[in-house]
């Protein structure tokens, strides 16, 4: 204490705690401001006490009438669920904080779905985020410390199954929830595009992780506005799969000049000769399916489809290392692939489906406009 209290410029620990503790009242009063914690003390002393002992060590056939008394539809389905989330051995490999966390967590949870018109089905939803989520355990507390995400989390788990889905596959999107999501408007098309790009404009051309990382980051975001606007019932079907469309428009052309600027690095850009004129050659990615159609859903693949132009002569890169142009479009292709579907701690960006190409799975990553 004495070192530390030299290193902050205080000739005694008395003296720095002297200083410290007026930043620190400071700093509790946002917190509590930002997080509601009297408003989460309130939720959590109103919480059924009767309903609370579900999750504990009761067993499957005590936990049942409880739950049914409390007006869950399928109480002995949803009573085995919880006893297996609390004594299989998910719970077991909690840390002791975790643990801690999700034993006060649980009764809020069961309290606010049984006051759902789905008690059973939301609370199945809710404990695959649980799963997801329980690992990283200052979700939890933080869960208990917003009362309002924890209301929006249980509504968008009431709401929709594939939403549901998408935050348990995708726990960074919590983030959304707890800084609060505007929903009023969302964005259009070239705001979207606008944003995505903003996510790498800052970052080296050549670091990909970080650039695989923030675009996560970024189309999960979106997603999840997207998903709180459309259970709140603040925009219409189509806005939200127009959205999503946006969205997946934008991923793909910032993820497709990301790997072609760092694949041209290498080796140059492709280059042809038609009728004795120079020509750069370009590339076109060409959607079906659901993104094809504007159709797009939380949880939907891309089939895409990948064409260039080049042809004549002197089809090659105009870098050291040369490559054919069919290669060089072939690696930009393996690459975007790679980019979108390789799971990272921030999750996936797209699965996709280049199937539907002209020759099938078997042909070429990307045709010619001539072929």
């Amino acid at each position: 204490q004495q070192r530390i209290a030299y290193a902050m410029g205080h000739d005694s620990w008395a003296g720095l705690c002297a200083e410290m503790q007026p930043l620190r009242e400071r700093v509790h009063a946002v917190f509590r401001e930002v997080f509601h914690l009297e408003e989460a003390a309130q939720l959590e002393r109103s919480a059924n006490t009767a309903l609370a002992s579900a999750w504990g060590d009761l067993g499957v056939a005590d936990i049942a009438p409880v739950l049914q008394e409390a007006g869950f539809h399928y109480p002995e389905a949803t009573a085995a669920r919880l006893y297996e989330l609390h004594q299989g051995g998910f719970y077991a490999r909690l840390s002791s904080k975790g643990k801690t966390r999700l034993d006060q967590l649980m009764p809020l949870l069961l309290q606010a779905t049984v006051e759902t018109d789905q008690p059973g089905k939301t609370l199945e939803r809710l404990i695959g985020i649980v799963r997801a989520i329980a690992g990283r355990s200052v979700y939890l507390q933080v869960l208990l410390d917003n009362p309002a995400a924890l209301r929006l989390l249980v509504r968008l788990s009431e709401a929709s199954g594939p939403v549901a889905e998408f935050i348990a596959k995708h726990p960074l999107v919590l983030d959304e929830l707890l800084h609060g999501v505007a929903v009023d408007e969302l964005p259009d098309r070239e705001q979207v595009k606008t944003q995505a790009w903003q996510q790498v404009a800052q970052l080296a051309f050549d670091d990909l992780e970080q650039q695989m990382e923030r675009m996560r980051q970024f189309r999960h975001g979106v997603a999840m506005r997207v998903a709180v606007a459309d259970v709140l019932g603040e925009v219409s079907v189509m806005e939200v799969s127009d959205c999503l469309s946006w969205l997946a428009e934008a991923v793909l052309e910032v993820s497709m000049e990301i790997v072609w600027r760092q694949l041209a690095a290498k080796h140059g850009e492709p280059r042809c000769v038609i009728d004795g004129e120079a020509h750069r050659p370009d590339m076109a990615v060409i959607a079906y399916g659901k993104l094809g159609g504007l159709e797009l859903s939380y949880t939907s693949d891309l089939d895409l489809v990948f064409l260039h132009d080049s042809r004549g002569e002197e089809q090659h890169t105009d870098g050291e290392r040369s490559l054919d142009n069919s290669v060089f479009f072939g690696r930009v292709v393996q690459r975007l692939t790679h980019f979108l579907s390789t799971l990272t701690p921030g999750g996936q960006l797209y699965e996709t489906d280049t199937r539907l190409r002209p020759n099938g799975k078997g042909g070429v990553l990307v045709s010619s406009l001539a072929a």
